[in-house]
């Protein structure tokens, strides 16, 4: 029998009766939910204007806010500074600073219970502290004082209790923050820059289930094979392995919730073009780092400038700020600034290693050694706490139990095998602290360079420009001199002569920096380094982006910021017709339908421009998305997604594409492309980029459920750009299909005729709490790819929005 409702009458049925109540349930608990939820958002609200006590001050700290939210710090003293900087983010972003202050003491579990033990167990595995504790470490004194400042002013706002809203939905309280906190957020970088652990154990399990001569070809660039050292040196494929589903593993879990919940690091663009490539006669600096989307976004942004200083008196800067750190990670004086870029370089190792374990005992240098064991309690909301023991060799820490798949991986037998995870991380005289601080107060080139010496993660790119003219890029982190036969992305033997040649760091004057080159271009893009002869292994991404800025910004011998206003937000890769070229060597001659001629011949005629509105643009990332997957029929679904995960596919793919040999792969590939797209969308006159191509912001909060993410998340957005192009919108992996995930954090052009006046944009607003104008307030200017002002300067009246006054208590 078949439910109706009626359609005319005046007696009410049982069954209308009981659906009106539901929806009338229904309505209550949404305006509820709202009107809740719109109270609560409203907690704890920032202050821009009045007046603030603090303890420890020397003197009073004036602050004025700009139009967009930027406070501008002037202080007498820097230490009074940096306190102020502190309790300013604290009131704007408290509850950022508290999470990730959580992912890197393993500690997120207390707040979101089991889903987020996994991370936790990772992350208390991993230690990111470990080179910022024991006898190695050395603070500088300058640094410590800033640190401690910092984090003295954000304690003072968590103790005025005006706490934002996600306190009270979770149900716990903030506690004060310590200058470890500072240094933990440096480790959970270094993590989030290290590709070794996505894409090593993948390959070693390929390299088990396929040969070494198919996972040779999966990799970013085919190495020379006959010099690989491994323990388990099988040439052939595992037929018992073929057939067994791939399981993901702890830490896969562990990453996959900070992927969702918190975001990570994913990518960049910099460069910097010399004077003689300016039409204003001075350096140029462009800065586009790209990041996790989320609410609030990645950077806080300030202007400071005080009289008397730890090492430098009436000092001035404008800097970008991680959460929960005082050191500009982007920056820039009158004099010098700088922008980062993630450098990709194979810092991160996996070591098998033969254990005794009823003697916790492991092989080295032919004798066996104690292994170090830690005892680790985490507490999970709402259940037992969870104990476990990480043990530890001198090279790093066993990490078996986060990888799980591999065989003879736990401390059960009395002989057994484990694996070692070797980490530049690790390493003992790890700096970054120092060499951030040191950057900023560098007088000239020289300093800057001695600076960043300081630093051994995480691994990134920064480019360099100045007053002077100079511009550079310097590889920061650590850089291992990897001799011939080591692939890099393998697991290797624990062994003396490994570790001899292996490790052997290279010292920073060697590394493979870029210092003032002929044609007066400086170009980062997460590419393989131009100068790159000692670096023999990396996880670098594509040269697409690299070679498309690089094209461009040789089109013209001069240029001024607002036309690099164009070539940042360009949704351009120049590689687009060279696939396309390829493409038609197979296309032109394959059986299509009708349809699927029209589409081609459509897309034939596209000239390689993304914006949000090409049905072209829709159509190839279809099509090359398809051809990963087709391109890869001996990978399981999970082990498809792990790869795809990795900077590797796009390389193979795209090999792949322009070497013409798999014609059927790429046929059929454009085929299912062009059904599925009529199946969705019907006529082409329907289809368009902004069809898949969206960006949603979303809250840590908000995947408990749909009621809070449509209240918390912004979007979903159609943008312009794509993966691997100069605007690089890009999804992150295969889970999500083509909605984005990550992009463009900041975009920042300074010119140093000017540097009083630069340009920027944040994707929302400096501010991290609803409650506050500047919550959201670039949210259209960054849609519309484009900027606003960055003043280093004394603010005009009208530029101010309001002013607060921290005086002595």
């Amino acid at each position: 029998m078949k439910f109706s409702l009626p359609l005319s009458g005046s007696s009410s049925t049982g069954q209308e009766r009981t659906l009106k109540w539901v929806l009338l349930v229904v309505v209550f608990l949404i305006v509820s939910t709202g009107a809740g939820l719109l109270f609560l958002k409203n907690k704890g609200a920032p202050r821009y204007q009045g007046k603030v006590a603090l303890k420890n001050l020397r003197d009073s700290v004036q602050v004025k806010f700009d139009q967009q939210g930027i406070p501008h710090i002037s202080a007498i003293h820097e230490e009074d500074a940096f306190k102020t900087l502190g309790y300013l983010m604290a009131q704007d972003r408290l509850f950022q600073m508290d999470l990730l202050r959580r992912v890197a003491r393993g500690r997120l579990s207390e707040v979101f219970g089991q889903k987020a033990l996994a991370t936790d167990e990772l992350f208390r595995t991993l230690n990111v502290f470990a080179p910022f504790q024991g006898p190695n470490f050395k603070e500088a004194p300058e640094t410590k004082k800033v640190m401690q400042a910092f984090f003295d002013g954000a304690n003072q706002f968590i103790s005025k209790k005006s706490w934002p809203f996600e306190y009270t939905l979770l149900g716990f309280e903030p506690e004060e923050f310590v200058v470890e906190d500072g240094y933990g957020i440096l480790g959970y970088m270094a993590y989030s820059f290290a590709m070794g652990l996505k894409t090593d154990p993948l390959i070693e399990l390929l390299h088990q289930k396929l040969g070494k001569e198919r996972v040779n070809e999966l990799r970013r660039e085919p190495k020379v094979l006959s010099g690989e050292r491994t323990v388990l040196n099988k040439e052939k494929s595992n037929p018992d392995l073929l057939k067994k589903k791939h399981k993901t593993a702890l830490w896969q879990r562990g990453h996959e919730f900070l992927e969702k919940r918190i975001g990570l690091f994913s990518g960049s663009n910099a460069w910097a073009l010399a004077p003689q490539r300016s039409r204003d006669g001075s350096a140029l600096l462009a800065s586009d780092p790209h990041v996790s989307f989320s609410i609030p976004g990645l950077w806080y942004e300030a202007h400071l400038k005080w009289d008397k200083g730890l090492i430098r008196d009436q000092f001035e800067f404008y800097g970008h700020f991680v959460p929960l750190l005082p050191f500009a990670a982007l920056g820039h004086t009158a004099k010098h600034g700088w922008a980062v870029t993630i450098s990709y370089i194979d810092d991160m190792d996996f070591l098998w290693t033969q254990l005794k374990t009823k003697e916790r005992q492991y092989r080295f240098q032919g004798a066996w050694h104690e292994l170090k064991v830690r005892e680790e309690v985490i507490k999970v909301k709402g259940q037992q706490d969870y104990k476990f023991k990480v043990y530890q060799t001198d090279h790093g820490p066993l990490v078996g139990k986060l990888l799980e798949k591999f065989p003879l991986t736990g401390l059960k037998e009395s002989e057994t095998m484990n694996v070692t995870l070797k980490w530049g991380h690790h390493e003992g005289d790890n700096r970054p602290d120092q060499a951030f601080y040191g950057a900023l107060m560098a007088n000239n080139q020289r300093e800057f360079e001695d600076a960043l010496a300081y630093g051994r993660s995480p691994g990134l790119n920064v480019v360099y420009a100045d007053k002077l003219g100079n511009i550079a890029r310097y590889l920061f982190g650590t850089q291992y001199r990897r001799y011939r036969g080591d692939s890099g992305d393998r697991f290797q033997k624990l062994s003396d002569d490994l570790l001899q040649e292996a490790y052997e760091v290279i010292p920073f004057e060697e590394r493979n920096h870029l210092i003032n080159p002929d044609n007066g271009v400086v170009v980062s893009a997460n590419q393989k380094p131009e100068n790159s002869a000692v670096l023999k292994s990396g996880y670098f991404q594509p040269m697409d982006r690299y070679q498309t800025i690089n094209e461009i910004l040789a089109g013209q011998t001069k240029w001024t910021l607002d036309e690099l206003k164009v070539v940042q937000t360009a949704p351009v890769n120049i590689f687009f017709p060279t696939y396309k070229k390829a493409m038609a060597q197979v296309l032109d001659e394959a059986p299509l339908g009708e349809k699927e001629k029209k589409v081609w011949q459509r897309l034939k005629k596209w000239q390689g421009h993304s914006p949000s509105s090409s049905s072209e643009s829709l159509v190839f990332y279809r099509f090359f998305n398809q051809l990963q997957r087709e391109l890869l029929p001996e990978l399981d679904e999970e082990e498809f997604l792990q790869y795809c995960d990795t900077n590797y596919i796009w390389h193979h793919t795209k090999r792949n594409l322009l070497s013409g040999d798999k014609p059927k792969r790429v046929i059929s590939a454009f085929k299912k492309s062009v059904e599925d797209l009529f199946k969705s969308y019907g006529p082409m006159v329907n289809w368009s980029l902004a069809n898949e191509q969206t960006l949603t912001l979303s809250h840590p909060l908000s995947r408990a459920g749909a009621h809070l993410a449509f209240f918390l998340d912004i979007g979903p957005s159609p943008m312009d750009g794509g993966f691997n192009q100069i605007n690089n919108m890009r999804p992150v992996g295969c889970r999500n299909g083509m909605k984005i995930k990550a992009g463009p954090s900041t975009r920042r052009l300074i010119s140093f005729k000017n540097p009083e006046e630069s340009y920027g944009i944040l994707p929302l607003g400096n501010s991290g709490h609803y409650a506050s104008p500047f919550f959201s307030n670039q949210w259209h200017i960054f849609k519309s790819n484009d900027y606003r002002d960055q003043l280093m300067r004394p603010l005009k009246e009208e530029e101010v929005f309001g002013a607060l006054t921290f005086y002595v208590q």
